[in-house]
């Protein structure tokens, strides 16, 4: 748990909190989206990060100013994203999405819409547009991209549970990967 000055705590179980205060607020997007749209921009800007900027972004996104238990859980979100990503995280990173319990079409709709969001925020910060970017990060994002577009129901069998944990992996990774290659080097 994270708990705020104004003694606030927010769980570290980031899917269900924001699902939670989505569905309290009546905000009518993807849980999972969200938060790959907060990674997709810490891992885009690299030193030129700006949570103003990403708390503007969101807002028109969300088509409403943030609320304080949202601009909280957004900071809450961007402080473990920073800490989870960072080269002393001893890659613990992890996907806000629904738990293993979950049937496999849901957390496979998830991870398509996480994957949509993080491309959003790569596209928002001229990741992709960029001639002189990284190819590495040019291609992962998008294999994202590639991801985001999965919408057909899934099915549960081994093989697509073997499937969605290896597609999962890999998006765990990309964001590691983009997140590094945007940091400056050090000398």
């Amino acid at each position: 748990m994270i708990k705020f000055a104004s003694g606030v705590k927010i769980k570290m179980e980031f899917y269900q909190e924001i699902k939670e205060l989505f569905e309290a607020q009546g905000i009518d997007r993807h849980c999972s989206e969200f938060h790959g749209m907060i990674i997709g921009m810490i891992s885009s800007k690299g030193s030129k990060f700006s949570s103003d900027e990403l708390n503007i972004w969101l807002e028109i996104y969300l088509g409403r100013s943030l609320s304080t238990e949202l601009a909280l859980l957004i900071k809450a979100v961007l402080a473990q994203g920073v800490e989870s990503l960072g080269e002393y995280s001893d890659f613990e990173f992890e996907l806000a999405l629904p738990d293993d319990e979950s049937p496999l079409n849901e957390r496979v709709i998830a991870l398509s819409a996480w994957c949509a969001g993080f491309v959003a925020a790569a596209e928002k910060c001229g990741v992709v547009l960029d001639a002189s970017e990284n190819a590495i990060i040019k291609e992962t994002v998008g294999d994202f991209r590639r991801i985001s577009e999965i919408s057909e129901d899934i099915g549960d069998s081994e093989g697509n549970e073997s499937d969605y944990t290896q597609l999962m992996e890999f998006a765990r990774v990309g964001a590691l990967t983009v997140y590094a290659e945007k940091r400056p080097k050090k000398r």
